[in-house]
């Protein structure tokens, strides 16, 4: 639903916090690391990753913050303090799972339109020990971070690309085993309501196709593929799209409680639209769902779309080789940044 007084939130949110570190700091300093009890020590450590997170949602209310960077780094900072500092989780850690998945969902979004500085903390892996999931899209996120990982890797090393086997059919059994682990998760999240489970299938539906395109336009770079691959890909790409597309029609984004699911799919649609109805839908829909839920941040995510159709209109002779993610790595690197989730 959407988000009522953000300030009054972010208010107490920081008042939290400062007390949290404070208590934190104050326990570090009057004994040694090994003498504190570790269920206080990581009490203390989820309440301040909590509160980073919620400080960082915040600032996605307002389109013109990026406030939300500096929290979603923090977060990182003490996610990666805690794992070094604590040496185990508890068997029943149920706190500390939910907000490092909490954390890897909104890295995994954010690094996907983040080019810059990419390091060890924001290639943030889930731990494979979690048990219960916090999202039942998570299995697509585990492979859209992969991804994004090999991606930004192969930008000082281009061979990771050419020598990772990487391959159509390899990525597309991937996502197909992501989305029938997805549909098998209505179980473990007690999906009963038969319009729930018509919107998780549809919305799974988006995340894999959505999921498809970004990875064969992340991974699979002309250069490094004979002419059967390249068509593979392109195909690949042209079925994608137009499943998406007929996916993306029935989501209802009118709903608070679907409409943040929808976003990402909505901006990798956005990317492949070549015509005006298409772009006219992406742009109707990702204002439904931030009109819905509360959040703004897609607002300049629907600048970078506009800004990337205007080039590809006027290099139409170019159109089939210009890549959003090049384009995105240019527009971000002049301070131009952007989120989806």
């Amino acid at each position: 639903m959407p988000v009522a007084c953000p300030d009054r939130f972010q208010q107490k949110a920081v008042k939290l916090l400062a007390q949290e570190i404070k208590a934190f700091a104050t326990e570090r300093g009057s004994q040694a690391l090994s003498d504190i009890h570790k269920d206080v020590s990581r009490n203390r450590s989820n309440a301040i990753l909590a509160t980073m997170l919620v400080l960082c949602n915040v600032e996605t209310v307002w389109p013109d913050s990026s406030f939300w960077q500096v929290h979603l780094n923090a977060a990182r900072t003490v996610i990666a303090s805690s794992n070094d500092s604590l040496s185990f989780k508890a068997p029943e850690d149920s706190t500390s799972e939910f907000l490092e998945q909490e954390l890897f969902i909104a890295n995994t979004f954010a690094s996907t339109t983040n080019f810059l500085n990419f390091t060890l903390h924001e290639d943030f892996k889930l731990n494979p020990a979690t048990s219960k999931p916090s999202s039942i899209f998570i299995e697509f996120l585990k492979l859209l971070q992969m991804v994004t990982s090999l991606e930004r890797q192969a930008m000082t090393n281009p061979e990771i690309l050419a020598n990772s086997g990487v391959s159509p059919s390899g990525l597309r059994k991937l996502f197909e085993h992501a989305r029938s682990q997805t549909l098998a998760m209505d179980k473990t999240f007690q999906i009963s309501e038969s319009d729930d489970y018509v919107h998780i299938s549809r919305t799974s539906n988006c995340f894999y196709h959505a999921g498809l395109i970004y990875s064969y336009r992340a991974l699979l770079k002309s250069e490094f593929l004979d002419l059967d691959l390249f068509t593979e890909k392109e195909t690949q790409i042209r079925t994608s799209k137009f499943e998406l597309f007929h996916a993306l029609g029935f989501a209802e984004t009118n709903k608070p409680t679907f409409a943040q699911d929808l976003v990402w799919p909505l901006f990798i649609a956005g990317t492949e639209a070549t015509q005006k109805d298409e772009q006219d839908m992406v742009i109707a829909k990702l204002q439904q769902a931030m009109s819905e839920t509360g959040f703004s941040n897609c607002q300049h995510a629907l600048e970078f779309l506009n800004a990337f159709w205007e080039k590809r209109n006027y290099n139409k002779e170019q159109e089939h080789n210009l890549d959003w993610i090049a384009f995105a790595r240019e527009w971000t690197g002049q301070g131009r940044t952007f989120l989806v989730f």
